[in-house]
C-alpha cells in the first residue's frame, strides 16, 4: 500500500506542478497580448493626434483660401464645413457596418494572433 500511495503522490504532485506551470504560462500570454494592444493604440494615438493637427491646419488654410476665392472669409469655412456634414452622411448611410466589420475583424485578428483555433 505505502509504495502505491507514494505513486499516486508523486502523481498528483506531478499534475499540481503541470497546472502551475500552465497558469503561469497563460498568464504571461495575457501580458504579452496586452502589452501588444497597449503598444498598438499608444501608437495609433500619436498618429492621430499628429495627423488631426496636420488636418486640422490644412483645413483651417483651405477654408481661408476658399474664403478669399467666394469673396468672404467665412464662407470658406461654411463651404469646408458643408462638404464634411456631406460626407459624413455618405459615410454614416452607406459605410458605416462595413467599417465597424473591419475594424472589429482587426482587433479580432490581433488579439487572437499566433492562436490555433
Amino acid at each position: 500500500m505505502d509504495f502505491k500511495e507514494g505513486k499516486i503522490e508523486m502523481v498528483y504532485a506531478k499534475i499540481e506542478d503541470l497546472v502551475s506551470n500552465q497558469q503561469e504560462i497563460i498568464k504571461l500570454k495575457v501580458y504579452s497580448k496586452s502589452a501588444d494592444m497597449a503598444t498598438f493604440l499608444v501608437m495609433k494615438i500619436i498618429m492621430f493626434v499628429v495627423v488631426g493637427l496636420f488636418v486640422l491646419f490644412l483645413n483651417i488654410g483651405l477654408s481661408i483660401w476658399l474664403g478669399e476665392i467666394l469673396g468672404e472669409t467665412y464662407y470658406g469655412f461654411f463651404a469646408l464645413a458643408g462638404f464634411y456634414a456631406i460626407s459624413a452622411l455618405i459615410i454614416k448611410t452607406f459605410l458605416y457596418r462595413n467599417i465597424e466589420y473591419k475594424i472589429n475583424n482587426f482587433f479580432l485578428f490581433k488579439i487572437l494572433k499566433g492562436e490555433n483555433l
